[in-house]
């Protein structure tokens, strides 16, 4: 993984030499005690509804990780702040956001961050069982209405099967730790 005096520089420098990119991506080195590091890369889109629908896409990885991408002022100014509504998908809306306002994302093969993943984090508590389907159920249905029609059907369809199964979801990963944020 580059040193942030090095991310600088390339950020720095992509953006020097593209005077009109407005967001640039690369790599993020996944780490923890229980596994070897592996990188993560954000592999974009072909279609809108890849965006928005990330139980159903042909990528892992449409988007970056957080921490790993890097906008110009003037992009971040246009799309306004992060929708503090949403608690674990936060960064994948405003992603779709940029998306949606034509944003291009220029992906590099270097890695620019890092992610640590432990047990005791709310991605691994609730997240991955039930807080990001939630909260990506309602990003979909907030982007419905702006997919081209020809993709406006599959998303009401993935919306309509997995909202009953939300409440399963919560009901199987019991009620949160005390000190745990409510979702």
């Amino acid at each position: 993984m580059m040193s942030w005096s090095r991310k600088s520089q390339c950020c720095a420098r992509f953006f020097s030499e593209n005077p009109n990119a407005e967001w640039l991506v690369g790599g993020c080195r996944v780490f923890s005690e229980a596994t070897e590091p592996w990188i993560l890369r954000p592999e974009g889109w072909t279609r809108f509804i890849e965006t928005v629908l990330p139980w159903n896409r042909p990528s892992v990885m449409s988007f970056p990780s957080p921490g790993l991408g890097f906008m110009r002022r003037s992009l971040v100014e246009r799309l306004g702040p992060y929708d503090t509504s949403l608690h674990y998908s936060m960064d994948m809306e405003y992603y779709a956001r940029a998306a949606f306002s034509g944003a291009v994302m220029h992906i590099i093969p270097g890695v620019l961050a890092g992610w640590r993943v432990h047990p005791e984090s709310k991605s691994w508590t609730r997240g991955c069982a039930y807080a990001f389907r939630k909260d990506e159920c309602a990003i979909l249905e907030r982007y419905i209405p702006l997919l081209p029609p020809a993709e406006r059907e599959q998303g009401d369809r993935a919306l309509r099967a997995e909202l009953p199964n939300l409440h399963l979801r919560k009901q199987c990963i019991g009620p949160p730790k005390a000190n745990a944020r409510k979702v």
